[in-house]
């Protein structure tokens, strides 16, 4: 499943999902200080859970268990920009009860609150029935935040400019086998900017980073294959992470003791994922892991594997797994 909608008695109950990437090239810093990436992203099976319900009046209230501040008015401001645009549109827009259980960690650049927000526009779309189409929300989920848009494509997609500009790779991926995944998401907040930061700081003094992406010297054909060994890919923001965070480096360096096809950061840190030969592979490691790590370090891990993406109807603004 990717970001999954179910009707429930109460309302809709959506299910959010994590995403890695699989590869990430970031540019030297524009004149306005952001960062073009070149980033394939890949919807994985870590789920945050969101419940919408109806409520009396206009009010949008939101309780939430395990999230963050940040993210709280990630989703909070998601709702009121639809709810602004529903009502430009001549909707009625009542109020909603929002509530919100936190599964994907804060800070660890699995894109859990941007999932939670993607979720959040479409699921509102269906209740107050405004009949938005895909382009409508992700328009608005580019002004919240840059990796919004992909989860109104999920599955596996290529990102550019901040992340907003989205080229589904669904042909490709979803007719494949799934891929398989061990993460780990030590207990350690990775701010964003400080790494993007420190990229900028290291860049001067010749560390070997690489500033071009590889994807466009890659036939389209043979994204799947590499992607299913790990080849070729790589992080520009891995070694100002590890700069910045010694302890993610040494869990890295722990991980590539085990049989992984390949170890990589995801985003600017902190989680790290590993590629599995299969879904067997996947959770002994992922056991092995949890139990040598989890108590040592604070480390949560994770066994997910590659979801399709989303097929969207326009006709009556909704969308659905593929």
């Amino acid at each position: 499943m990717g970001m999954e909608i179910e009707t429930t008695e109460e309302g809709l109950l959506a299910r959010a999902p994590a995403k890695l990437n699989l590869h990430l090239s970031v540019s030297p810093p524009r004149a306005d200080g952001y960062h073009d990436i070149d980033s394939i992203f890949q919807a994985v099976s870590l789920y945050d859970e969101i419940r919408f319900a109806p409520a009396a009046g206009d009010e949008i209230s939101l309780v939430e268990d395990g999230i963050a501040e940040a993210e709280r008015n990630l989703v909070y401001r998601a709702a009121v920009l639809l709810r602004d645009l529903g009502r430009a549109r001549g909707k009625e827009c009542g109020g909603v009860r929002i509530s919100l259980c936190k599964h994907i960690p804060f800070g660890s650049g699995l894109g859990g609150g941007s999932s939670d927000a993607a979720a959040t526009l479409v699921s509102l779309n269906r209740i107050w029935g405004i009949g938005a189409t895909r382009d409508d929300l992700v328009a608005l989920g580019a002004r919240l935040g840059s990796d919004v848009p992909f989860f109104l494509f999920g599955g596996t997609a290529r990102c550019r400019g901040r992340g907003e500009l989205v080229t589904p790779l669904h042909d490709l991926f979803d007719a494949a086998e799934p891929l398989h995944y061990a993460i780990l998401a030590p207990a350690i907040h990775v701010p964003t900017p400080q790494v993007y930061a420190a990229l900028d700081r290291l860049r001067p003094r010749g560390i070997a980073l690489t500033q071009t992406s590889v994807i466009d010297s890659i036939a389209p054909v043979d994204l799947l294959e590499l992607s299913a060994k790990g080849a070729v890919f790589s992080n520009d923001l891995e070694m100002a992470a590890y700069r910045l965070f010694p302890e993610l480096e040494e869990i890295a360096s722990r991980m590539r003791q085990e049989p992984f096809l390949s170890v990589r950061m995801t985003g600017s840190g902190s989680a790290l994922f590993g590629l599995c030969r299969s879904a067997q592979e996947a959770a002994r490691l992922t056991d092995r892991l949890r139990a040598q790590l989890g108590e040592n370090v604070r480390v949560r891990v994770f066994g997910v594997q590659s979801l399709p993406g989303l097929r969207w109807t326009d006709r009556d603004g909704s969308a659905r797994r593929r």
